[in-house]
Order: structure tokens, then C-alpha cells, then sequence
């Protein structure tokens, strides 16, 4: 078991779906059961939509490609109790059968529970970054996705058997976004492949901005390994970490990175502790907060809403380059945005106009607004003037 598994096995096994144990898969569900009428009862607190990857690991074959979730963030700016769904086999066994996974043997279950336990889950326990997608949207379209996605989980609509090449995370979630109205695209093979979903959302017009991608424990303790020239292995042995190794890892590893190394050693002498991080430089970093070390950096709010007009589309190419760090240019800004749309409202085949694209996309809410909205945001975005200094910082030009 790698080093950076700092809790015990049954931890795992509670946090895992899989686990045999009757009693902790009811106490799970019933967990799930609470979070969808929170749900349900806090609807107006919700404002924004975010598609989470865990990303693929080798050491269970169903989670080679990745994992789907869909988070609903609140108004409360704090990540650990926003509801996630997740989309899942209901396997009560431990013994996994594989036929029964391949034909379509196990019950789909839209099952809930908060991201601070998903995160511990993919990040902590399996060293499973996560990847967070923005989907900016409407407040009909988040309604209608709510009411769809509670619809799942109290099974007024049926949901497929649950197979691990077909009808699976990612699969499920591609057709609720189709049937909540938010795409009108036909289903490719990158929506059975968790890993390549966002494609499919990107083509959508659903994911318009960059990932946000946590760090993994195995990667940054691997790094600080090599740059002190200890073993992995031996990592974690104290008595080998004198002076100079902290003085490597202090100039060696990121400021992030240092800072997820000094909140994951939990074992960590106090004396040696305070070495790590003994500057202001980060104790008291204001640029770099402990949402944005453990990957859930605070967004925006206007961020998961569709701009409309001019200072919205403004605010968020200014929000893109704190986050992301984007270039400042506003000529550079607008040859991204150029490339965006060139990607997204033509289709390679057939080059057809921005408005004759959008007018084929129906959907039974007429012309998704989604994809009209979306559309004014990027127009706005390419008509920003470029009549300031190539070096001028985008903010100085945009106001």
C-alpha cells in the first residue's frame, strides 16, 4: 500500500460504494436519501453546476477511465458540504461479478453525498485527481436539471442497468444533460468514457472555461522524494529529514505544492513542521488560500451564470486570468475567444453560419438558451476594442 494512504482500511471501505457490509451501504444510501431532499429544500441557495473527473487508476479495472460526478454549489463559499451526485452501480458485494457488470446485471442508483467525502475518496484514498469543469447556465436550466436529477433519484423516471462499458457514470450523465435540455447533441463513444466526456460538453457549449485540477498526494510526495533524494519508501522517516532536506523542499516544490505536502503529513513533527513553512511567504500566503491548495478554488458566482452583455462577459475574462492565469493581452484574450467559437459553433464538416448552427439545435425549450446565451457572451467577448498596447494588462484595457 502506497505511503500516502493515511487512513486506516475501514475508512476506505466506508467511503467506497463497494464495501460488503449491509449495514454501511444503508447507512450510505440513507446519507444520499438526506442530501437529496437538502437538495430539494435549498434549491434557491444553489448557484452553480460543476462536471468533476476523477481521473482514471490501474488498480480497479471499472475505474480505469475515470469516474463522473455533478456538483451543485451553494452560496456559503464552502466546498465540503456542496451535494455531489454520482452515478453507480448498486453493488452491495464486495465479490464484484464482472459478467454481471458487462451485461448489465447491477441497478443504476443516482446516489448523493458531499464533496469533502468525495474528495477524501478520489484524492486522499486513491490518489485520484479531481478535474472541476464550470457549466455556466441559466437559472431555468438549472432548475430543469435539479428537477430532473431528483426525478433519477426518487425513481419517477427510470434509470438503465448499469454496465461498465455502456450505460455507465459517464453515459448516465450525458443523457440527463439531454433530457434536462441543456444539449441537443447526439451521443458519441466519448460519453461512454468517462476520460472524454468534457469533449462531448465542450462541443455542447457546457464547458467554455479550463479545468481546475486538485493535486494528488502520490504525485507531490514522489517530487519531494526525488528532490531530497530519499527513497520513497523512506520518506516518511523523520530522522532523515534534517536541515538540508528542508531547505530543498522549500525551494524545490511550489508554494501549492508545499503547502498540500505540509496539510497531507499529518504525522509530521511539530519542529519540523514549522521549518517547512516558517516564512509569512506561506503562513500567511493571501494569494493562495486552502480552498485553492486542496483544488477547490472559490469561483465567481457570475462564473456559472450565461452572460448576456458586455460587463458580464468583462468580469469573467477577468475572473479567467486570476484563476488560470490567461494571458493578459487583450489581443491574445481575443484570439482565444476567436479559436472557441471557431471550435464550437461550426462543425468541421459542414461549415454552416453561427446562426444557421445554432437554429438547427432544438430542443422542447425551442432554441436552447443555453446555446443562444452563450453565443452573445462570445460575440461580446470577440467585439472588445483592441486599441491599447499589446503589454497593457487586460484589466487596464478593459477599463
Amino acid at each position: 500500500m502506497r505511503i500516502f494512504r493515511l487512513i486506516p482500511i475501514l475508512a476506505m471501505a466506508i467511503a467506497s460504494n463497494l464495501f460488503a457490509a449491509d449495514d454501511l451501504y444503508t447507512a450510505l444510501l440513507k446519507r444520499s436519501d438526506s442530501l437529496a431532499q437538502y437538495l430539494a429544500q435549498s434549491r434557491d441557495r444553489i448557484i452553480g453546476v460543476e462536471f468533476i473527473l476523477a481521473s482514471g487508476t490501474d488498480e480497479q479495472i471499472f475505474s480505469r477511465f475515470g469516474h463522473s460526478l455533478l456538483r451543485f454549489v451553494d452560496n456559503d463559499a464552502d466546498y465540503t458540504n456542496d451535494v455531489v451526485l454520482s452515478f453507480e452501480a448498486k453493488v452491495t458485494d464486495a465479490n464484484i461479478d464482472y459478467m454481471e457488470g458487462l451485461s448489465g446485471g447491477y441497478e443504476t442508483i443516482a446516489r448523493f453525498d458531499t464533496l469533502y467525502n468525495f474528495w477524501i475518496r478520489y484524492v486522499r484514498l486513491e490518489d485520484r485527481p479531481l478535474e472541476r469543469y464550470i457549466i455556466p447556465l441559466t437559472p431555468r436550466l438549472r432548475k430543469n436539471l435539479i428537477d430532473k436529477v431528483l426525478a433519477y433519484h426518487s425513481g419517477d423516471e427510470a434509470l438503465p442497468n448499469y454496465t461498465f462499458l455502456e450505460q455507465n457514470c459517464a453515459r448516465v450523465l450525458s443523457q440527463l444533460f439531454i433530457d434536462a435540455g441543456l444539449s441537443s447533441k447526439d451521443l458519441t463513444l466519448g460519453t461512454r468514457v468517462p476520460q472524454y466526456l468534457n469533449g462531448w460538453l465542450n462541443n455542447s457549449l457546457l464547458t467554455p472555461f479550463k479545468p481546475i485540477i486538485s493535486l494528488a498526494p502520490y504525485t507531490v510526495f514522489k517530487k519531494a522524494a526525488d528532490i531530497t533524494d530519499i527513497a520513497l519508501e523512506d520518506f516518511r522517516n523523520y530522522d532523515l529529514w534534517t536541515d538540508k532536506v528542508v531547505q530543498k523542499l522549500r525551494e524545490g516544490l511550489e508554494q501549492k505544492e508545499l503547502l498540500f505536502l505540509f496539510r497531507e503529513l499529518w504525522d509530521l513533527p511539530n519542529d519540523l513542521g514549522l521549518a517547512l513553512i516558517k516564512d509569512k511567504t506561506y503562513l500567511h500566503a493571501k494569494d493562495l488560500t486552502h480552498n485553492d491548495v486542496v483544488g477547490m478554488t472559490i469561483v465567481p458566482a457570475s462564473m456559472y451564470q450565461i452572460c448576456e452583455d458586455y460587463d458580464c462577459a468583462r468580469q469573467n475574462i477577468l475572473h479567467e486570468q486570476r484563476i488560470w492565469g490567461i494571458e493578459s493581452s487583450k489581443v491574445q484574450a481575443k484570439t482565444r475567444i476567436k479559436k472557441f467559437v471557431r471550435n464550437n459553433f461550426y462543425k468541421k464538416r459542414n461549415r454552416t453560419s453561427v446562426v444557421r448552427e445554432l437554429k438547427r439545435r432544438k430542443t422542447p425549450l425551442g432554441l436552447t438558451p443555453l446555446n443562444s446565451s452563450l453565443y452573445h457572451y462570445y460575440e461580446n467577448l470577440i467585439d472588445i476594442k483592441t486599441d491599447c498596447k499589446t503589454n497593457q494588462s487586460l484589466e487596464d484595457c478593459l477599463n
